[in-house]
């Protein structure tokens, strides 16, 4: 649904259904939130593509008082034919970052031998509860190195992917995208899909009440 006919590549309109929604936005004293890098949201995903602004975000005076401090910015569409929204608002908390294990990683090629190389060193001359520190932080250290050399960071990648993802669906709006950009784009959403598997494997974890109990919970994001 648009309430606008700039919100539609073409002049196939529903001014009808249009009028309505402008009444109930109108009743409902909304504000549109204006979304910032891009004017559609939505592709038919046809060779001469229909597009259309059919996401959007409308809030209350009273959410704009609250949190006037915000913008909306799109992301890539990655498998959908739809260009995810996300609203951004200023926070200013972090959180403290804490290694923790990541269960995928025992299906990692070499994983088991970077364990045992960082299990095997020692200190020398040190009691069983200092080695058994000393093992434990190296094994952790070694872990997370390796990690971010043969893994690296999902989200991170999957933020490049979607940069590019983007970058075809903004420049579709404006021209046909050639053939190789098609085919591009093709792949990089299949490739988004086993890394957002992957992220929702880190999800699950980071979501369990044990997960919480022994690190989140005892940091200083949690007291805020």
């Amino acid at each position: 649904m648009i309430h606008r006919a700039s919100d539609m590549s073409n002049g196939r309109l529903d001014r009808r259904g249009m009028r309505r929604f402008r009444t109930f936005i109108n009743q409902a004293q909304l504000d549109e939130i204006q979304l910032v890098g891009r004017a559609f949201t939505w592709t038919n995903a046809r060779d001469q593509p229909t597009l259309e602004l059919l996401d959007q975000m409308f809030v209350t005076q009273e959410w704009l008082t609250r949190f006037p401090a915000h913008f909306l910015r799109p992301l890539s569409s990655d498998c959908s034919d739809h260009c995810p929204i996300l609203l951004q608002v200023v926070d200013g908390v972090n959180a403290k970052c804490q290694f923790r294990f990541k269960p995928y990683w025992a299906s990692v090629p070499r994983f088991l031998e970077v364990v045992a190389s960082a299990w095997g060193n020692s200190l020398v001359d040190a009691n069983h509860c200092r080695q058994l520190d000393f093992k434990l932080r190296n094994t952790a250290k070694a872990l997370t190195k390796w990690s971010n050399e043969r893994i690296g960071s999902v989200r991170l990648q999957l933020a490049v992917a979607r940069v590019v993802i983007l970058r075809f669906d903004v420049e579709e709006e404006h021209r046909q995208l050639q053939q190789w950009e098609l085919e591009l784009r093709r792949k990089l959403k299949f490739w988004v899909l086993g890394l957002a598997s992957l992220a929702r494997t880190i999800a699950r974890q980071r979501s369990r009440a044990l997960y919480l109990k022994e690190g989140d919970a005892n940091t200083r994001f949690f007291h805020l």
